[in-house]
């Protein structure tokens, strides 16, 4: 048993080594990387980090994808084809296992809220989003987290305003 822990922590320092490299060329914003990135299918790589992932490996993923979304071709690519419907289903899985645990990781969901105001720059991404909004951020329930960290209040809020919520 304990090998096998062992063994799983030795894939996810790979796996989070291997998304900080792509993490890293995402960050220079650079449209041929970006490119390369949704063509290599790093988008569907991210999504199942953010689910099975350490919380190391979750934040790094959700961060590579928040980058991608800051660029315009980076969101057409998300908001075009069933990555979207896909990429929803992991951001409400996460907001739901968050709310289960709120002092698990204020950043990643921080980084989640981003996500889903990026994908509101998409008149497809907005769509989805509006119709696909957890309830966990209309219902105030995380008022403890965000009485604790103001800039997710914010983001939140804006979040909401967006989608015309608030």
């Amino acid at each position: 048993m304990f090998q096998g822990v062992r063994r799983f922590q030795a894939v996810d320092r790979v796996r989070a080594y291997a998304l900080s490299v792509v993490g890293i060329l995402c960050q220079a914003g650079e449209p041929q990387i970006i490119q390369k990135v949704i063509e290599g299918d790093m988008i569907e790589t991210c999504r199942v980090s953010i689910e099975v992932g350490s919380e190391l490996c979750k934040v790094i993923g959700i961060h590579i994808l928040e980058t991608i979304l800051q660029d315009q071709m980076g969101l057409s690519g998300i908001c075009s084809d069933n990555r979207l419907s896909e990429l929803m289903k992991t951001l409400e899985h996460m907001v739901a296992v968050l709310a289960r645990n709120q002092d698990a990781s204020p950043r990643l969901l921080f980084h989640i809220i981003r996500c889903y105001i990026l994908l509101c720059g998409d008149m497809r991404g907005l769509s989805i989003v509006k119709k696909n909004l957890p309830q966990h951020f209309t219902n105030d329930f995380f008022r403890k987290t965000t009485e604790e960290h103001p800039n997710i209040r914010e983001l939140l809020d804006q979040l909401l305003l967006t989608v015309g919520a608030h």
